[in-house]
């Protein structure tokens, strides 16, 4: 019955799912393309250098009452990772680099000329003004928290758990822009962690020479030297590795075939709910009818 039913209104159906796909699909293919740059990064075997040094003499410093601060290579990661995350790295990173822009309002790419398209409902271009009227925008500026949520939307960080590789991928209107930013975060986690390891290695320098003129133990003095040299090699090592705390294995690049909308399937998803539609509503209208 229901077969017979679908027959004799075939062409109510066929006029239905047209009228529901082809909108759908003028729309499927208005969605601009987005591009996905990614970086393989491993955690810098410098770290590890004076680790062993720390762990061996950590423990007869604790004799002296010393405790000395120590952190594994995965630590250190996992740190860094949270870092990238939050919103204080985000704002200070958006304004180091300019970047404001290019992440809230821009809304295409042309790739003839290689030019981006903005939003004018976020940013007047021409005029070099913000004009969003957004909830939480602040004299057209969307705030720092709403501008966080887009970045951290189209960043992602995976750690793979065996060999502890860090694949770091960012998505944009632009391919050149995506590189631009997954490039620029790298270069700035780097940095702030290098800094963050050399003044705390000059803190522990300043606090264990104040303890060895307070120790009279030579062998906990011997610890305490050696505890020294180490935090020196830090301070050397950071300053002279620009990549202190990830080395990259698989540099990013501007990609040339896009990631996202994969316009077929979306059509044959749109295709298949749409004829859903229209043989459910074929049959609530026949059996609504007989009803009456």
């Amino acid at each position: 019955e229901i077969l017979n039913i679908l027959i004799s209104n075939k062409l109510k159906i066929i006029f239905l799912t047209l009228l529901i796909t082809i909108p759908s699909v003028i729309y499927i293919f208005s969605i601009p393309n987005t591009y996905l740059s990614y970086s393989v990064l491993a955690p810098a075997s410098s770290l590890n250098n004076s680790s062993g040094i720390t762990s061996r003499y950590s423990g007869v410093a604790s004799l002296a009452g010393i405790s000395i601060p120590s952190g594994s290579n995965s630590e250190k990661v996992t740190r860094a990772i949270e870092v990238m995350k939050s919103l204080e790295f985000f704002e200070n990173f958006v304004d180091k680099y300019n970047l404001d822009i290019k992440i809230l309002a821009v809304k295409g790419w042309n790739r003839q000329d290689n030019s981006l398209l903005y939003d004018k409902k976020i940013y007047d271009y021409k005029n070099k003004k913000w004009v969003s009227d957004i909830k939480f925008a602040i004299n057209g500026k969307p705030s720092s928290q709403y501008a966080h949520e887009i970045f951290l939307k189209n960043l992602s960080i995976e750690v793979d758990r065996k060999t502890k590789f860090v694949t770091l991928t960012y998505e944009h209107f632009s391919p050149n822009i995506a590189k631009e930013i997954l490039d620029s975060i790298l270069e700035e986690i780097n940095n702030i962690i290098k800094e963050d390891e050399v003044k705390l290695a000059e803190l522990s320098i300043q606090f264990l020479k104040q303890e060895l003129e307070n120790t009279k133990v030579q062998d906990i003095q011997e610890s305490l030297n050696q505890l020294v040299q180490s935090n020196y090699e830090t301070i050397v090592l950071a300053n002279s590795s620009p990549e202190y705390l990830f080395k990259t294995l698989s540099p990013s690049f501007a990609p040339e075939k896009k990631h996202s909308p994969s316009r077929l399937i979306l059509t044959v998803g749109v295709l298949i709910f749409s004829f859903f539609i229209s043989v459910i509503t074929i049959l609530v209208n026949f059996y609504f009818k007989n009803k009456k």
